[in-house]
């Protein structure tokens, strides 16, 4: 599926995946399909992600609070052969989002968040 790009952003709701910052107030995007998966099975989904459409700088490895802009998100845990482990997801409110991937990376069922 091709990128689609969008008119101008309102600077909410379009978190780019590359900066990690919203993408800023009459600045035009893309929107991409991304699939992180390796293989297929019911859990591989497809997701949109934003993306800036002027040169930005990559955001750096701490968490992207920036980004994080609604009152709470599904943090999904996921085992390493890409499967959602039901137990170790959920909605969880966006102030502890951090600790609780912290402590899902201490599961040895999860391979990634």
């Amino acid at each position: 599926m091709p990128p689609e790009r969008c008119p101008a952003s309102d600077g909410h709701d379009t978190p780019c995946r590359h900066c990690l910052n919203q993408v800023p107030k009459g600045a035009p995007y893309i929107i991409v399909a991304h699939r992180p998966f390796s293989g297929l099975n019911p859990y591989a989904e497809t997701g949109s992600i934003f993306l800036c459409v002027e040169d930005c700088a990559a955001g750096g490895p701490d968490f992207p609070t920036r980004m994080l802009t609604s009152p709470s998100y599904i943090v999904r845990g996921h085992s390493s052969d890409e499967r959602i482990v039901r137990d170790r997801s959920s909605v969880i409110g966006t102030p502890y989002i951090p600790a609780r991937c912290a402590r899902l990376f201490t599961d040895p069922q999860i391979g990634f968040v």
